[in-house]
């Protein structure tokens, strides 16, 4: 059977309780969320479960949490990547953008403002070039491509009212995660139906990095062993100087996403991207969690749970 991963489920599914056997109510999450020396792990379970609620009340706790947060970057960065996915009404759009404007505002490490900023371009700002502004020319790749894409994301909903004039209907894909960009819609060029080519945009270096996310993106739709082999290129050593840590980042998510009916093609390329310590956290991160959705090995979660690297290491643990 499809295996989906937790963080791409849109409804509750995390039941947590008590040691009597009763559910905990959004007081007892929250405490346990916003808790540094509860572990880890049991706090992330709650961050799912509220994630699944897409109330007012789960998105002021999830704030709270982010607030109070001392240490874990990881934390911080998978609340935002929440959020993000939360805008099921214009009550929650409002509160999540406010937040969104507030941290992007504020000095956090890359990966949270790489976060904030996409989950802010989720919800297609009226305001986004005037908050992003402040980037413009930033010696950051993780955030100066995040912004490249959420304005290209921004631009390419108002030329193509979301969509509409591509043919293209973003709810009825196979895959229904508020994404960085949109995929190609097949109808329109045989191209957009060739794995190889495909491939090759996502490979290329010299391409618009919006570009080579819908490529991704389109892979992600076609769904099929080829697809998943031509985004697992992006991993290679031999691709390794062509793809930025922001894009292998991305396909370790897709990958996460088409789950454990690929595994048999893609586990050894998210495995060995693991243990690259060469490459950038951000990416071992999302490999080691598309891992966790995949597979029930836990070899690779246990080899690198003591990684020097706190995201790293604390995704293992996860």
């Amino acid at each position: 059977a499809f295996k989906v991963g937790r963080r791409f489920l849109p409804i509750k599914f995390v039941e947590m309780e008590s040691d009597d056997g009763e559910q905990v109510d959004m007081e007892q999450l929250a405490k346990t969320l916003q808790d540094p020396s509860v572990l880890i792990t049991k706090r992330f379970r709650v961050l799912f479960e509220l994630r699944g609620m897409y109330t007012v009340d789960a998105i002021k706790t999830l704030i709270e949490a982010f607030r109070q947060e001392p240490r874990s970057d990881l934390l911080k960065h998978e609340i935002c990547y929440c959020l993000g996915q939360m805008n099921s009404n214009a009550e929650n759009t409002a509160l999540i953008e406010e937040f969104f404007e507030q941290v992007i505002a504020e000095p956090h490490s890359s990966i949270v403002i790489h976060e904030a900023v996409e989950g802010y371009a989720n919800l297609d700002p009226k305001n986004i070039h005037k908050l992003l502004d402040k980037f413009k020319g930033i010696d950051d790749e993780l955030i100066g491509e995040t912004c490249e894409l959420a304005l290209e994301l921004k631009k390419w909903n108002e030329t193509t009212d979301h969509g509409k004039t591509e043919g293209l209907d973003l709810t009825k894909l196979k895959y229904t995660t508020n994404d960085p960009a949109p995929p190609f819609n097949p109808d329109n060029d045989e191209n957009y139906r060739s794995v190889a080519w495909l491939q090759a945009l996502l490979l290329d270096p010299t391409k618009p990095i919006f570009d080579r996310y819908r490529a991704m993106f389109t892979l992600r739709e076609v769904c099929t062993d080829e697809a998943c082999e031509a985004l697992c290129q992006a991993l290679t050593p031999e691709n390794f100087a062509n793809c930025t840590a922001l894009l292998k980042h991305e396909i370790g998510f897709v990958l996460g996403q088409l789950g454990h009916d690929f595994g048999r093609v893609c586990v050894p390329y998210l495995e060995a991207t693991v243990a690259n310590e060469q490459e950038a956290p951000v990416v071992r991160h999302e490999c080691v969690i598309a891992l966790g959705d995949i597979t029930d090995k836990k070899t690779v979660m246990e080899k690198y749970s003591e990684d020097p690297d706190d995201i790293v290491r604390e995704s293992c643990l996860v």
